[in-house]
């Protein structure tokens, strides 16, 4: 017997699996020394909701500078562009869905297009470096102008390392709480907030090579919602394992 009908309707019928975040796109380019780097990043983002027939896609070019106030703390600040709109991300599902034999999603873009600002804070403190572990505590402001959502989130790192001078994988394991705020009426059903973590393995291949994989509980507000990814650094990229600054929503 089905106590709660309409409960079970909305997870069941109106959701998919694929809805809300569809899939996330990344790619950077860095310059980077011991004590500084320079970050680009793009991001493409699918978003879909069936049960209000919605679609967008959610576009990030940023850049950011991250610099050591000292040797525990770590800031990363910078700016960029947001757009959001049609800009043809149904046809990256609906191959993808082709290939493995899923029925297309066919849903209503957005009407408008809108560009707007996005801004980017955050900071990190070794609090305890002993052996092959590393514990920190973070904090990270999102702000965009326009057509949400900003977040704020704080939390802690902890990083195990088993080769301490020539780092050739870490597990990184982060805890931390969430607030997804200035959220547009489209996208407010998408994030909400509260506790997540993330758990983040790098491998270094050939010494130029960094593979992370990762899996996050709860990253966007979601709490009955895994995210898992994976991620390719290549050159000077990969002498910086990969960390949740990097994986959470621009």
């Amino acid at each position: 017997m089905i106590k709660n009908s309409t409960d079970f309707l909305k997870k069941n019928i109106f959701r998919a699996n694929d809805d809300f975040l569809t899939a996330n796109f990344w790619l950077r380019f860095s310059c980077e020394t011991k004590s500084e780097r320079e970050l680009v990043d793009f991001y493409l983002n699918l978003i879909t909701e069936r049960k209000t027939n919605y679609r967008t896609d959610f576009i990030v070019a940023r850049f950011l500078y991250e610099g050591n106030l000292s040797d525990k703390i770590i800031y990363r600040t910078g700016g960029g562009i947001a757009l959001s709109g049609n800009y043809n991300g149904v046809v990256i599902q609906n191959s993808y869905h082709k290939i493995f034999g899923i029925r297309k999603v066919d849903l209503k873009y957005e009407e408008n297009k809108t560009q707007f600002g996005a801004f980017y804070f955050s900071m990190k403190y070794k609090f305890y470096s002993g052996g092959r572990f590393v514990f920190r505590s973070s904090t990270s402001l999102s702000y965009l102008t326009g057509n949400g959502p900003s977040f704020f989130e704080y939390g802690a790192s902890a990083v195990f390392n088993p080769y301490i001078l020539t780092p050739r994988y870490q597990v990184r394991l982060h805890i931390g709480d969430i607030t997804y705020y200035k959220k547009s009426p489209e996208l407010s059903p998408f994030f909400a907030g509260g506790f997540l973590w993330a758990l983040i393995t790098t491998i270094r291949f050939f010494d130029f090579v960094n593979t992370s994989v990762w899996v996050t509980g709860n990253q966007y507000g979601i709490d009955d919602q895994n995210h898992f990814g994976i991620a390719f650094g290549f050159g000077g990229t990969s002498q910086v394992p990969l960390n949740i600054d990097d994986i959470k929503f621009p």
